[in-house]
């Protein structure tokens, strides 16, 4: 059975894994090409950098001033400052993974495909402006 240009397989529980998983390789080498494996990926380089930056200079931020509270130097410091150097590396870059994840999501039916990540900031403000917009002329 064919739909939008994939194939779905009825009797999808008989498959192996590995069958699973060369049907999906396949599917994506002749929908998209070699380029197909790498759907993201620059957005999620351009994530890596001030995400795992923000990371540390959170935990280093943190162990020094819990270190100077009743927590001290030990165990709990390093959990302490790990738990807030990941809320806080989370919450700054979250805006940069949600972009990503739109990337890496096939566009469906009447819905434009990115171009870029610059062309998926702009477009996601775009709709998110109209859609303010919108709210507000609703009130």
């Amino acid at each position: 059975m064919e739909d939008s240009g994939l194939l779905i397989y009825e009797p999808y529980l008989t498959l192996t894994h590995t069958q699973h998983h060369t049907i999906v390789l396949q599917q994506i080498y002749r929908q998209d090409g070699v380029s197909g494996f790498w759907r993201g990926l620059p957005p999620t380089l351009v994530g890596i950098i001030p995400s795992r930056a923000t990371y540390f200079w959170a935990y280093e931020t943190s162990k020094k001033l819990l270190a100077k509270t009743w927590v001290g130097d030990g165990t709990m410091n390093h959990i302490v400052s790990g738990s807030m150097a990941g809320i806080t590396g989370n919450t700054l870059t979250n805006p940069i993974w949600m972009v990503k994840t739109r990337m890496q999501l096939l566009p469906g039916e009447g819905q434009l495909a990115y171009t870029g990540y610059s062309h998926a900031v702009k477009t996601i403000y775009k709709v998110s402006e109209r859609a303010r917009e919108g709210a507000n002329e609703r009130k």
